[in-house]
C-alpha cells in the first residue's frame, strides 16, 4: 500500500474556478461525456485514465485506469487530475475514497475545479459588428448594455462612456452574442484606455461554464 500524505497544490493559480457543488457536478458530467483520456498525477507517477459519470447521490466520481499502479493507494490519498478541452485546461485534486477494483478508483467529488484558457487565445475585433454586446448587472437599477471592442476565449474589452471600474474589480455580467444563448461570466477588470470620448475597459473572463466556453468558441470561430 502507498500513501501520499503531502498536500498537493495547483500550479500557478488559474484564471477561474468552478466552485459550487452543482457546477462541479455538471462539469464532471460534461467531462465524462465529452473528454477522452485524463492524466492522473499521484506522487511521482503520471497515469492515463478515463472519468466515469459522477454519482450525485454519493458525492463521488469513478476513475478507470487501463494500467493501474502495482501498489494500491490508501483511502484518503490525494489524487490530482488534469485534462484539456478545446482551448481550456482543467485540474482538480480529490481524495481517494476506495479502490473498487485494481483498475477502478472511487474519488470524492472535488470541491473546486481549476480552469485556464489558452494564453495564445486570439482576440477578435468587434467594433461596429452588430449583435455582440455585454450586459452588466447593476444592483441599483436596470442592467447596462455595452458594445464589445474585442473578444477572445479568455478576455473581453467593451466600449462605454462615463466612469470606469477600478482594476481588480469583479463584475457579474452576461455575454450576448449572435445566434447563441446568453453566456453568464464574471469579469476581472484589468485596465481602461481612451479612444477619443469613448472608454475601452479590458477584462479577463472568469467563472465561465464548460457549455458557455463551447458556445463562446463556436461564436468566435464564425467571426474568423
Amino acid at each position: 500500500m502507498m500513501t501520499n500524505t503531502a498536500a498537493t497544490t495547483l500550479p500557478d493559480r488559474p484564471r477561474s474556478w468552478i466552485s459550487s457543488a452543482t457546477a462541479v457536478h455538471e462539469h464532471l458530467f460534461f467531462a465524462a461525456s465529452t473528454i477522452g483520456t485524463v492524466e492522473v498525477r499521484l506522487m511521482l507517477s503520471r497515469l492515463p485514465a478515463v472519468l466515469a459519470f459522477p454519482q450525485a447521490a454519493h458525492g463521488t466520481v469513478d476513475l478507470l485506469l487501463p494500467k493501474p499502479p502495482r501498489a494500491t493507494p490508501d483511502a484518503g490519498t490525494l489524487v490530482q487530475l488534469s485534462y484539456r478541452h478545446e482551448n481550456h485546461s482543467y485540474e482538480f485534486d480529490a481524495p481517494l475514497e476506495s479502490a473498487v477494483e485494481p483498475g477502478r478508483w472511487r474519488l470524492q467529488q472535488p470541491t473546486a475545479i481549476a480552469c485556464r484558457a489558452s494564453r495564445g487565445a486570439q482576440r477578435i475585433p468587434l467594433v461596429g459588428v452588430p449583435g455582440f454586446r455585454l450586459r452588466l448587472e447593476h444592483s441599483k437599477g436596470a442592467p447596462l448594455y455595452h458594445p464589445l471592442h474585442d473578444l477572445s476565449l479568455s478576455g473581453v474589452a467593451y466600449r462605454h462612456s462615463g466612469a470606469s471600474p477600478h482594476a481588480g474589480t469583479q463584475l457579474p455580467a452576461t455575454l450576448e452574442l449572435p445566434r447563441t444563448l446568453p453566456i453568464p461570466v464574471c469579469l476581472d477588470v484589468r485596465h481602461t484606455r481612451l479612444d477619443g470620448p469613448i472608454r475601452i475597459t479590458g477584462c479577463l473572463l472568469q467563472g465561465i461554464s464548460p457549455w458557455g466556453a463551447e458556445l463562446l468558441a463556436r461564436s468566435l470561430a464564425r467571426q474568423r
